[in-house]
């Protein structure tokens, strides 16, 4: 036997794994091209487009190819065995890599079309990332040969003991998917609860991240959001109503009041919110104990804003009171003191 004819058993299955490596090389090549190209056109974000999972396809073929050969190479019942258990981890392994890029990269390309991923995808992506992992380790283990059904009960076991050990934990964590599912709360709205308020920075698996007015980041459980009868001052809309008392003297023109009220709105509210077919109004509520009672009815754009739109507004408003003449009035009491009672004395 020439040399030549003892090598052919190893050559030509060689020669078989090259070529399905370089044939799906090029494919994964061409079909990652493709794939990047529609999602430049749709504007995914670059970061999106970098966690497409190319290199584990790739790797996977290498693999595959590898794995071809000692198919072809090996002859004993027993090196066969243990051929197809190594490739059946290995695929396992190769499989759940790319699963979890795959879906990572979907989540990435999403996140900036979905107001529900914008609020709550650090807590989305890590529960399907612990999901795929958690089947990818039992098909590990069954491509093993290990029975998985003990292991299934095992954990049904130990999640009962980490359920009760990690109690807060969880719940902070379930919270927040409970969040991420409701909507109560998003990113950048301003939210009010428990003598709290501030805008919704993040929402992570465990805690919520707002900004205080104070510039100050205040960190909250999940579950006190979800459990806490809380104001959403963003929600259903942006644009933020609020009112602001006016009281004016009882010899006031109300006519006069009422048109200076409402030309200092006009004049304090941003353009936007006028333009949006918002008008201000001045009404009267109640004879007061010194005043005749206003209330204006201002607007801006969020409820941050309201704050300097009512600073500029009571401000604009005293000038415009001076200006006009109109009394704001001191808190004032009238005291009848009753004429003295003649007392007539008997000698």
């Amino acid at each position: 036997m020439t040399e030549f004819e003892a090598l052919w058993p190893y050559l030509w299955p060689a020669f078989v794994a090259i070529v399905v490596v370089v044939v799906g090389w090029l494919l994964i090549g061409v079909v990652a091209k493709r794939i990047l190209r529609r999602w430049e056109a749709s504007q995914v974000d670059e970061a999106a487009v970098t966690k497409l999972p190319v290199r584990s396809f790739r790797v996977g073929i290498l693999l595959l190819g590898v794995i071809i050969w000692a198919r072809l190479v090996v002859s004993t019942p027993a090196a066969k065995l243990a051929v197809d258990r190594v490739a059946s981890v290995a695929l396992v392994v190769l499989l759940v890599l790319i699963v979890n890029g795959v879906v990572d990269g979907w989540l990435s390309s999403r996140s900036r079309h979905s107001r529900v991923l914008q609020t709550s995808g650090s807590v989305i992506r890590t529960t399907v990332r612990i999901l795929v992992f958690v089947i990818g380790t039992l098909m590990l283990l069954s491509a093993l040969g290990i029975n998985v059904t003990p292991v299934i009960a095992s954990l049904g076991i130990g999640s009962l003991a980490i359920g009760l050990a990690l109690q807060k934990t969880l719940e902070n964590f379930f919270a927040g998917l409970l969040i991420a599912a409701d909507q109560p709360v998003r990113v950048g709205d301003f939210v009010e609860f428990d003598g709290l308020s501030g805008t919704v920075l993040s929402i992570g698996w465990r805690s919520t991240r707002l900004i205080t007015r104070e510039r100050n980041t205040l960190i909250v459980p999940n579950a006190s959001i979800a459990q806490a009868n809380l104001v959403n001052r963003s929600t259903p809309k942006e644009l933020c109503e609020f009112r602001v008392p006016v009281g004016v003297h009882y010899t006031t023109e109300l006519a006069l009041a009422r048109q200076a009220i409402v030309e200092t709105a006009v004049a304090v509210i941003p353009q936007t919110v006028l333009n949006g077919d918002f008008t201000p109004l001045a009404r009267l509520t109640a004879f007061g104990p010194s005043s005749i009672d206003f209330i204006a009815v201002l607007a801006a754009p969020s409820w941050p804003d309201t704050f300097a739109v009512r600073d500029r507004f009571i401000e604009a408003l005293q000038q415009r009171f001076a200006a006009d003449g109109i009394e704001i009035p001191f808190p004032i009491q009238t005291l009848d003191v009753p004429a003295p009672i003649p007392v007539h004395v008997v000698p």
